[in-house]
């Protein structure tokens, strides 16, 4: 009669095989955890820098004599098109940077 052989477990090799799957899987995982906090953390940044810019745009747009280091006032002309012909509008380039933004609107003079 021959003997009966039972499997009663896995071997040394199979359990080797499995963690080393098991490593390579979570390397892989940390490294797209990683990357994703960097993008949540840039884009939240990114997101206060332009909240306030908006807010020092709307500052220099409402008080002329506002100032600031990141405010840039220029006296401009724009040229706007009308029918066939051109006019040109006197008014104030504001450029605001803050960070990696930068904001850039035109305000007519009130004349």
């Amino acid at each position: 009669m021959m003997p009966i052989y039972r499997n009663k477990g896995m071997t040394f090799v199979e359990v080797l095989i499995s963690l080393a799957i098991l490593g390579i899987l979570l390397v892989i995982l940390t490294g797209i955890l990683s990357g994703g906090l960097f993008n949540i953390t840039h884009a939240g940044k990114k997101t206060s820098d332009e909240f306030i810019a908006q807010q020092l745009m709307d500052k220099a747009i409402n008080d002329p004599s506002f100032s600031d280091a990141r405010v840039t006032v220029e006296s401009a002309n724009m040229s706007v098109p009308i029918g066939g012909d051109s006019a040109l509008i006197a008014g104030r380039k504001i450029t605001v940077r803050v960070g990696d933004v930068k904001l850039t609107t035109f305000v007519a003079a009130s004349d």
